[in-house]
């Protein structure tokens, strides 16, 4: 196979020799990054071209728009309710829909969930800690 570069032609090992040049330090082989030309250790010597790691980084998106997971307008535990009706009136008894009752009861109100810190937590621990072990001292009276 040949290539043509700078209007004459080259066979492919002349080609990726001129691009991308090769030496050897230390016993250790080293070659040239495609893209910025920087040093790459540890090359075999059936290997025609590298990409360095910060090269190949670049080439990879770091997230896919269709792996991002979407909204369904449902607040948080709404499976787990007894009864809950959408936005759409369909109705759902602990997650599964009933389509005979759509449209004949009013949409849920989404709950505010409270999140607790963790000196809430701590403190809540210590009080029932502390009155289990008033409690245990009254029944050994």
């Amino acid at each position: 196979m040949t290539f043509i570069y700078n209007s004459s032609e080259l066979t492919k090992e002349d080609f990726l020799m001129l691009e991308f040049e090769s030496w050897i330090e230390n016993n250790i082989r080293y070659m040239e990054c495609q893209m910025c030309y920087d040093p790459v250790p540890n090359i075999d010597e059936s290997v025609a071209s590298v990409l360095c790691w910060e090269c190949l980084n670049k080439k990879i998106p770091l997230e896919d728009e269709k792996l991002k997971r979407k909204s369904t307008g449902r607040q948080p535990g709404w499976h787990w309710m007894k009864e809950f009706v959408d936005k759409g009136g369909n109705v759902y008894h602990t997650g599964v829909e009933v389509p005979e009752l759509k449209g004949t009861l009013p949409p849920t109100e989404p709950k505010k969930i409270k999140r607790r810190s963790k000196q809430e937590i701590e403190a809540e621990k210590i009080a029932k800690y502390r009155k289990a072990k008033k409690s245990e001292k009254f029944n050994k009276k």
